[in-house]
């Protein structure tokens, strides 16, 4: 029999410099993140070591110290760089990530980009 763990880290808003118009370069954007993270690395299920499983604390911060750095001004630029952080990890299978641009136009709740990566 084979585990599969998914771990989702859900609705994570930040605020970052993100877009490509100058007055969207002036202000910081808020984005909202969703990511569903799959390992095959299951041990922490019976060991309760945080060694053997994805430290989604560290996950989170890369995240936001990613936000605070990035030069991007395309959602999908900043979404693939990211992705490439966060699959860094070698015990991350995939990764699916939304980043989610909130409140960009008055009749629209946000606008999604959705990448997802597999290790090689």
């Amino acid at each position: 029999m084979q585990i599969v763990m998914l771990i989702k880290i859900k609705n994570l808003r930040l605020y970052t410099y993100i877009g490509i118009y100058q007055h969207e370069k002036l202000i910081k954007q808020e984005l909202c993140l969703n990511l569903i993270i799959t390992t095959n690395n299951t041990n922490a299920c019976i060991s309760d070591n945080i060694a053997d499983t994805i430290d989604y604390g560290k996950i989170y911060n890369i995240i936001k110290d990613f936000s605070q750095n990035h030069k991007c001004e395309l959602l999908e630029k900043f979404a693939y760089d990211l992705l490439k952080l966060i699959m860094s990890d070698k015990k991350i299978v995939k990764c699916h990530l939304e980043v989610e641009k909130i409140n960009i136009f008055p009749d629209v709740d946000s606008c999604i980009v959705a990448l997802e990566m597999t290790q090689e």
